[in-house]
C-alpha cells in the first residue's frame, strides 16, 4: 500500500501483522514528561475559579501548584507542575488558554535517553 508520496504507508493492522502486537503497543505509548504551567490572570476576575476547575479534571496529573497575587500590577500568577504525556498537557493548556483574561505559557523537560535504561 503506497501513500501520495510513494513511499510505503500502513495501517494499524499492517503494523500488528508486520512487527506482533508487543511492539505495536511501545509505538503508541507516548513518553510521560515534566511541565510547569504558568498561568496569569486579572486579580478579582472569575479566571482563577474557572483555571482551578481545568485543574480539578486533571488533578491526577498534578504534581504541584504556587499562586502568587502581584502587589504592583492587578494581576495574579499561578503555577502548576504536572506530569502528563504532550496529550495531556495539550489538552490541559488548551482548555485553560479558553479562559477569558488568561495568559499562560508552559516549559516541558526534555526526556533523557539514559534514565529509560536505568533501573532503580
Amino acid at each position: 500500500m503506497e501513500g501520495r508520496d510513494g513511499k510505503r504507508s500502513c495501517n494499524k493492522k499492517e503494523l500488528i501483522k508486520f512487527n506482533g502486537r508487543d511492539k505495536l503497543k511501545r509505538i503508541m505509548q507516548k513518553p510521560i514528561r515534566m511541565a510547569f504551567i504558568l498561568i496569569s490572570f486579572p486579580r478579582g476576575s472569575r479566571a482563577f475559579l474557572e483555571v482551578v476547575s481545568v485543574i480539578s479534571k486533571f488533578e491526577s496529573l498534578l504534581l504541584g501548584s504556587i499562586h502568587v497575587p502581584s502587589l504592583e500590577k492587578e494581576e495574579s500568577v499561578f503555577g502548576i507542575l504536572v506530569k502528563a504525556d504532550t496529550d495531556q498537557l495539550g489538552a490541559i493548556t488548551g482548555m485553560m488558554g479558553k479562559v477569558s483574561g488568561v495568559r499562560l505559557k508552559s516549559a516541558v523537560l526534555p526526556i533523557d535517553e539514559n534514565d529509560s535504561q536505568k533501573k532503580p
